[in-house]
C-alpha cells in the first residue's frame, strides 16, 4: 500500500479517497506519509468499515480526525462532483472478494464515478487491478477522453500478476 500511496504524488492539503477500502491500509499510509492529507475511506462491507475505523483509531498519528470511514456503494458515491484530489484503490481481483463477472459489470460504472468526483485537470487516480485487459478496454473506449494514463507498472501480488495504473483526470 505504501508504494501505491507514493505514486499518488500527494502534496499539501489534499483529499484522498479509497472507494473500496477494506481494512483501510491505503488511507492510513497516506495520512502517515503526508502530514496535511485528509483521507476518506469507504466500503460496501460493514465488517470492512468497522475494521477500517478501528485501524484509524488505533493508528498513532492518524485517528478519525485525519481519516474518516463510511459505508457506501462505490458506484454511487455520496460526494460532490470535482471535489476530490486523489482516488487510490486496490480494486477487487475477483478471487477473495467478488467474481470476475461482478468486476465486468462493476468496473465501467465505477471508473465513470471516480471521474465524476475527481477535480478536472488535476485529479489523479492510482489503481491496482488484475483486470488489465478490462481496464485497458474501458480507458480506450472513453469517448470523452477523460483520462490520461501517465504510468502503468506490472507487479506481482501473492503470485498473481497485477497492474498499477496512474491516471490523470483531464
Amino acid at each position: 500500500s505504501y508504494a501505491l500511496v507514493q505514486l499518488c504524488r500527494l502534496k499539501g492539503h489534499e483529499i484522498v479517497v479509497d472507494t473500496m477500502c477494506g481494512n483501510g491500509s491505503l488511507g492510513l499510509d497516506a495520512c502517515k506519509s503526508f502530514k496535511h492529507v485528509q483521507a476518506l475511506n469507504g466500503d460496501n462491507s460493514e465488517p470492512s468499515v468497522r475494521r477500517c475505523f478501528q485501524n484509524a483509531q488505533l493508528s498513532e498519528g492518524v485517528g478519525t480526525s485525519k481519516m474518516q470511514v463510511v459505508r457506501w456503494d462505490a458506484s454511487c458515491l455520496p460526494l460532490r462532483s470535482g471535489t476530490v484530489d486523489v482516488v487510490v484503490t486496490d480494486m477487487p481481483f475477483g478471487k477473495k472478494v467478488g467474481t470476475k463477472e461482478n468486476n465486468k459489470a462493476m468496473y465501467p460504472g465505477w471508473i465513470e464515478e471516480i471521474s465524476r468526483i475527481l477535480k478536472p485537470g488535476t485529479g489523479r487516480a492510482v489503481l491496482l487491478t488484475t483486470e488489465r485487459l478490462m481496464l485497458d478496454k474501458i480507458l480506450a473506449n472513453d469517448k470523452q477522453t477523460i483520462w490520461n494514463c501517465i504510468d502503468k507498472r506490472g507487479v506481482w501480488i501473492g503470485g498473481t500478476r497485477a497492474m498499477i495504473y496512474v491516471l490523470l483526470r483531464k
